[in-house]
């Protein structure tokens, strides 16, 4: 049996001293022992910042795993980050993913919120998504464009400060507005003064102004009986109006019929008179004709005489037998005169 070189035992030592190393190297550093069981996942992100392999991924501020991959998907406006997560650690579909920094300038991580534990537990291969880390260079950038703003806002200050001290603030507006101060003080005096006038001419006259409130009030009773007594006139008024419409309405027939009948009558009173101004019939004739309206006269006296000697004589009267001169109007009677 051939005995070993030193060269070869040199070189077996020197396998074995970097195998070692490396076991520590990986053992201590930031990510997962490459002995360690496990499961991969994988976090969508815009922008991971200044993530880089190796960063941990904690939950609960406790380290779980470490980035294993950052790759840039095909559509070039995300990120895929792949996680290695220690296989006793349990994650939750609806936990929360972050890009968070150590610090103010610090290394970045990623960082798991649990939620409410509800969903499915991940598995190897399933996917999450997570917020856009925090950018330093994109807050700088705002605090550049805030502190811009801000300058020409207190620029646009001092300006408005300088107007106000020269047009409020100077000696003429201080003096008016001293006068002004003065005015108000005495105005608020005399107004002071006023209110005592009118508490005192209340008090020494509250029993005459209570007696017209007294009056005022009964004189306002009467006339709200007034206005019921005038709404109950106007709604018999009103029940009045109703009755005659209806009676209208009942005997419209018959006022129709009295109106024809009366413009009938109209007609035959028209005619009648006509008749009489152009002489026809009896009555004509009396009104045109002079002989037979003194006929008529004639007849209507010797009717007169006749109902006046019987009146005064009787009926079984004899007259004597020598005839009586007729009787007219030029002959004296001593009897009552029918024309008397």
């Amino acid at each position: 049996m051939q005995s070993k070189t030193p060269a070869r035992s040199v070189g077996l030592f020197v396998v074995i001293t970097v195998a070692i190393i490396c076991a520590l190297i990986l053992n201590f550093s930031k990510g997962a022992g490459f002995w360690k069981r496990g499961y991969t996942v994988y976090v969508r992100s815009n922008s991971v910042g200044g993530l880089s392999m190796g960063a941990a991924v904690t939950m609960s501020g406790v380290r779980i795993g470490s980035v294993i991959s950052i790759v840039l998907n095909p559509d070039g406006r995300s990120v895929k980050v792949g996680c290695r997560i220690e296989e006793r650690y349990t994650i939750y579909q609806d936990a929360i993913v972050e890009i968070e920094q150590s610090g103010f300038l610090g290394d970045q991580y990623i960082s798991v919120v649990p939620a409410k534990n509800e969903g499915k537990v991940l598995a190897d291969g399933d996917q999450m998504e997570s917020r856009s880390p925090f950018n330093l260079q994109e807050a700088a950038r705002s605090a550049v464009g805030l502190m811009q703003r801000l300058d020409s806002a207190a620029a646009k200050i001092d300006v408005a400060v300088d107007r106000v001290e020269r047009q409020l603030l100077s000696a003429e507006t201080l003096s008016n507005l001293t006068a002004t101060a003065a005015n108000f003080r005495r105005t608020s005096e005399n107004a002071e003064l006023a209110v005592k006038d009118i508490q005192t001419l209340v008090r020494d006259n509250a029993p005459a102004v209570g007696g017209s409130l007294s009056n005022f009030n009964a004189f306002s009773l009467k006339l709200s009986n007034l206005a019921d007594q005038l709404h109950l006139v106007s709604s018999n008024v009103n029940e009045v109006v109703r009755n005659v419409d209806t009676v209208i309405e009942s005997n419209k027939g018959n006022l129709q019929a009295s109106m024809e009948n009366l413009k009938v009558s109209t007609e035959n009173v028209k005619q009648i008179s006509a008749d009489l101004q152009a002489g026809k019939g009896v009555a004509g004739a009396l009104l045109k004709e002079d002989q037979l309206s003194a006929q008529v006269g004639q007849i209507l006296f010797n009717v007169t005489t006749v109902s006046s000697n019987l009146a005064r004589f009787g009926l079984l009267h004899k007259p004597k037998a020598s005839l009586p001169k007729p009787i007219d109007q030029d002959s004296t009677y001593k009897g009552r005169s029918p024309f008397r």
